[in-house]
């Protein structure tokens, strides 16, 4: 179905012969394929046209392994993709495929034609996605790409009908826009929307890309918090413009040095980055200092207040203290007369009401007036009143942002959190009992931690795993749980519970399982890529593996009654209870030198 747009001569001969009727040759060259492998078993090209034979006899389990064995070998070969996503195709493994030929894709843009795959491949997605939405219609269940789409859909930074117009083959597909974009359009470079500037964002950020993660969604639950941004320049100005905080008289009377140049354009261009105010309201300065994390990436602060800060209640305070006072004054939230009569040290003293709020009265937790509860304020925004900031200038600075930007707050996460049920806050409660001192909400105390700090959220998830698994996760600044609901289910990222990790690290420790050895004979895991260690945990152990040539696991199994009962993986069993209990285990070399001699009527001699 899909054809490769160029290919080399060879790729030419090979697509032809492919299309020949003689099995009997295939099988010769499947033959010859085979025994040059156990000669040199590295040869990446020579397992492609493995898999190429096994492919024209029909034997497309093995010609899987061997294609992606190829990739194991060399994954920056991308014809191995292509062949690979051939053949998931033919077997109706859309999602698969599409992965596949995404990933040739990256490699040689020339190798496939675009407007030949996207078509067939769209349509195959539109017709699977508007099944799978019926049936969730049908059983009020969501969808895995649930948390994703609304993320996105709140975001406000994907348009539909600027997409569908700027690609009329999603529309000719009959495919929702959405669906197209998280499926096809990030991995392809596809803009979702006029404000943003994807390409600029995987330039600056290229552990993003190293991450193979949806960068809109990169920037909605990771970059915009570490100051990163990947709007247009234009929106970026739009944004600034319309908040309040942006004085550009200001900036220039403060600023003699930018004489002759646009105010906003000098702002944007170097002038956050050097940390000047942007107006009297907003203190760059502090604003870095209290986001450490915005000033290493040389973030704009008043950009990512605008963004992020003002839904999460960081703090902020200004540089001039009449424009606060003006700006306080003019909201209608502060009452002198409840003021003065609700603090006797102001009745009687010389300052202003107002003078004094500002100068220690907020600091102080004072209530400005009857409008607005601070108390209440503060406890809501925990970085407000960290800082000792003032609480009414904070409200007021965030109900003067019109941003239609929406990311998550804190209560958002927690949402997706809760909802995915991996997160168990009486298990975690017992394990970090210092949490409960700290925080109301175990779950706060967790978000808050370093990702290489966090304990597990529960017995299922095991965090420090999951970053060493995929440290490209935690240097594009991802926080892993969310990351695991969000994306990492969704891309088939493997997870360990707790019990699982200790499993694999007491396996690891042990000399009784020899990776090499398994990887060796076990052709099929080496062919896949995967870990010997996880293979034998998931899956090996059951279909009764040997870990290696030290353990025999039949004979463990065939003489301990209760490893059978309770179907227990044997080589754990005998580490955990075997071992300390002095329970035999045998080598493979015994079990079979004993066959023999039984075979060869001699006596078994002793175990």
């Amino acid at each position: 179905m899909f054809v490769a747009n160029r290919r080399t001569e060879r790729q030419n001969a090979f697509a032809l012969a492919e299309d020949s009727p003689d099995a009997g040759g295939w099988a010769q060259e499947a033959e010859r394929c085979r025994k040059a492998l156990k000669r040199n078993g590295r040869d990446a090209r020579l397992q492609i046209r493995y898999g190429i034979a096994l492919k024209a006899l029909n034997d497309l389990r093995s010609a899987e392994i061997a294609f992606r064995g190829a990739i194991a070998i060399d994954p920056a070969i991308a014809e191995a993709h292509e062949r690979l996503g051939d053949l998931l195709n033919s077997e109706n493994r859309t999602e698969e495929a599409a992965t596949s030929f995404r990933r040739a894709l990256a490699l040689d843009g020339s190798l496939l034609s675009p407007a030949r795959t996207l078509a067939d491949l769209d349509k195959q997605r539109a017709l699977k996605a508007t099944t799978e939405a019926d049936d969730e219609d049908a059983s009020g269940e969501d969808g895995k790409d649930e948390p994703r789409k609304q993320l996105i859909e709140r975001s406000g930074l994907f348009d539909e009908a600027w997409y569908l117009e700027r690609h009329p083959e999603v529309a000719e597909a009959e495919m929702p826009a959405l669906d197209h974009y998280l499926a096809f359009g990030w991995a392809e470079g596809l803009e979702p929307g006029p404000r943003t500037d994807m390409a600029a964002y995987l330039a600056r950020h290229p552990e993003v890309e190293a991450a193979q993660s949806n960068p809109l969604l990169h920037f909605i639950i990771a970059g915009a918090g570490q100051g990163w941004s990947c709007l247009t320049r234009f929106y970026e100005r739009e944004l600034i413009q319309g908040s309040a905080l942006f004085d550009a008289a200001w900036y220039q009377a403060n600023n003699p040095d930018i004489a002759g140049a646009d105010p906003l354009d000098h702002y944007i261009g170097t002038g956050a980055a050097e940390g000047r105010a942007p107006g009297p309201l907003f203190d760059a300065r502090d604003y870095l200092q209290r986001n450490p994390r915005v000033a290493a990436a040389r973030g704009n602060p008043l950009l990512h207040y605008i963004v992020w800060g003002a839904r999460r209640g960081r703090s902020v305070r200004s540089v001039h203290r009449k424009a606060e006072t003006a700006f306080i004054a003019e909201s209608g939230y502060f009452d002198r007369r409840a003021y003065r009569a609700a603090y006797r040290d102001v009745a009687t003293g010389d300052l202003d009401p107002l003078d004094h709020y500002i100068a220690q009265g907020a600091a102080e937790g004072r209530s400005p007036g009857p409008r607005f509860d601070a108390a209440g304020y503060l406890v809501r925004t925990p970085d407000a009143a960290a800082a000792g900031a003032n609480p009414l200038l904070n409200l007021l600075l965030a109900e003067a942002i019109h941003c239609p930007i929406r990311l998550p707050d804190r209560s958002d996460e927690k949402s997706i959190i809760v909802r995915s049920g991996l997160f168990d806050p009486d298990w975690y409660h017992a394990r970090r009992p210092d949490a409960g001192a700290l925080y109301a909400d175990p779950l706060d105390h967790y978000l808050d931690c370093p990702a290489g700090e966090a304990s597990p959220p529960g017995a299922a998830f095991d965090t420090r795993d999951y970053i060493a698994r995929y440290p490209e996760i935690a240097l594009a600044g991802f926080e892993p749980l969310l990351h695991y609901i969000v994306l990492g289910s969704a891309e088939h990222r493997m997870i360990f519970g707790i019990e699982r990790s200790r499993d694999r690290a007491v396996i690891a420790a042990s000399t009784l399982f020899d990776a090499d050895w398994y990887r060796h004979t076990y052709s099929d895991v080496a062919a896949a890529g995967l870990d010997p260690i996880d293979h034998y945990i998931e899956r090996g152990a059951r279909q009764g593996r040997v870990p290696g040539p030290h353990f025999d696991a039949g004979d463990y199994i065939e003489r301990n009654a209760d490893v059978r009962a309770a179907n227990a993986n044997p080589l754990l069993h005998y580490l955990a209870v075997g071992k300390p209990e002095g329970r035999l285990i045998r080598s493979l070399r015994r079990r079979r030198r004993r066959a023999l001699r039984v075979w060869a009527g001699w006596p078994a001699g002793p175990d």
